[in-house]
């Protein structure tokens, strides 16, 4: 399901080799293509939620040697399709405390609750 702003994801890069292959894999993980992190002998990428902009659909590419020989562009691969829903507001009135008048002034006052690593304004 939907992912929180606070929650984090770790996705598993698993590619199948010979024998022949006896150096280190180098992974680079995408997001809509364009790639977020790079890494050697490291087949797993850890997504931390810190903003609706970590949506997105993410894959990776491994290859032996960065930019070398690449085993897999991603494509015939699973694509993870990362989903981040925003928390639902309260919404409070703070004047006025009786019945409201037409002519009178309303005023609210809107509350999310959120994790404090979240790095986009609300």
């Amino acid at each position: 399901g939907p992912l929180n702003i606070g929650d984090s994801l770790t996705l598993q890069c698993q590619v199948e080799t010979s024998d022949a292959v006896n150096t280190p894999l180098s992974y680079a993980w995408k997001k809509s293509g364009e790639v977020v992190y790079s890494v050697i002998a490291n087949d797993s990428y850890t997504i931390n939620i810190t903003s609706i902009s970590t949506k997105g659909s993410y894959s990776c590419e491994v290859s032996v040697t960065p930019n070398e020989f690449v085993l897999s562009d991603g494509v015939g691969m699973d694509t993870v399709h990362v989903i981040v829903q925003v928390p639902t507001p309260t919404v409070t009135i703070l004047s006025p405390t009786g019945p409201l008048y037409f002519g009178e002034t309303l005023t609210l006052q809107c509350q999310v609750e959120i994790s404090d690593v979240v790095d986009t304004p609300v």
